[in-house]
């Protein structure tokens, strides 16, 4: 295991992020990470995971060792910063230089990280340029990007991204959270609108197997049949994507958290679900569910990959 400082030390903490914290502790992290939130969260924390993950030292991120040490003196040449939220725009020029960097080997032998705040604000040529980087990234190089507004993310390029939520637990929305989840209006072209039909077409199946999952008490193969059945196996990122939402708006409609849901038409559901089972117990199940993402990424084989999943999920309730 990597041996972290504590979570109580990261600047923005609530139990989704706590669910990303063990990922990093076992070495399970996805290669590309999207914070979505206000851009001073968004910002914060998206530096402090670029240090922890270039930290040679122990209890990560150290401060003390030479990796931590350049990186506060904003001159660690493995790690890139490019500031779209500041600049008002991501444009190619800077892509094409990310993809040049990010071919040379590390300087210190781990990886290269990159950080693109404001992902949201890259014009569609700079955005289809870095979806190629996305899908065949380089190894070992690590993406973590920010926006405030994921909604206008080129649906393609959020399909590649394992989205987290920064805003901390109890703290009342801002004038930009109102955008976190809006619909997705910009650079929708016959894809996209596919996959937002897709992601509609899911949801209340979805919604019934996760009830299935906290209330009949079936057993895991009998999930996992129920589960393949709702998506051909071309679709089965975009059941896990829909779980994976899901399952956050449960978890946060359980601790009260004043947000936007994107389920928020199934406010009932919400609330029933909520109340058969632990935020922690969510917090969990989001953990497994990524992690079945990733491993479907991985090329595992999808009937053996939603199995363990839903084996791990019913030993989680």
């Amino acid at each position: 295991m990597k041996q972290l400082a504590s979570f109580s030390n990261w600047p923005i903490q609530n139990d989704e992020l706590e669910a990303l914290y063990r990922l990093i502790e076992t070495y399970r992290a996805p290669h590309a990470l999207l914070l979505t939130g206000l851009h001073q969260n968004t910002r914060k924390l998206a530096e402090y995971l670029g240090k922890l993950f270039l930290c040679s030292g122990e209890d990560a991120p150290c401060g003390k060792c030479e990796s931590c040490r350049q990186f506060e003196a904003g001159s660690h040449p493995d790690f890139l910063l490019i500031d779209g939220a500041e600049s008002g725009s991501i444009k190619t020029g800077q892509i094409e230089e990310l993809q040049s960097q990010m071919k040379v080997r590390a300087h210190h032998g781990g990886e290269r990280i990159y950080v693109l705040t404001g992902i949201d604000t890259a014009t569609p040529v700079a955005a289809n340029r870095l979806l190629k980087t996305l899908e065949e990234p380089a190894s070992p190089v690590r993406a973590i990007l920010t926006s405030a507004n994921p909604g206008r993310i080129l649906p393609t390029v959020k399909s590649r991204l394992f989205s987290y939520l920064t805003e901390p637990l109890g703290q009342p929305a801002g004038p930009e959270s109102d955008n976190l989840h809006e619909p997705e209006t910009v650079h929708k072209g016959s894809a996209e609108s596919d996959a937002e039909t897709k992601f509609v077409s899911f949801q209340e199946p979805v919604i019934k197997w996760t009830h299935r999952w906290l209330r009949q008490q079936e057993p895991a193969l009998v999930l996992a049949a129920s589960l393949m059945d709702i998506a051909s196996s071309n679709d089965l990122p975009d059941v896990l994507d829909t779980v994976l939402q899901w399952l956050r708006d449960v978890m946060h409609f359980r601790v009260g958290a004043n947000r936007l849901f994107v389920f928020s038409a199934y406010e009932k559901e919400l609330e029933t679900q909520a109340k058969l089972a632990s935020a922690q117990q969510f917090a969990r199940a989001v953990e497994l569910v990524t992690d079945a993402k990733t491993r479907l990424q991985a090329h595992v084989a999808a009937n053996l990959n939603i199995e363990q999943l839903c084996i791990r999920l019913r030993g989680v309730l």
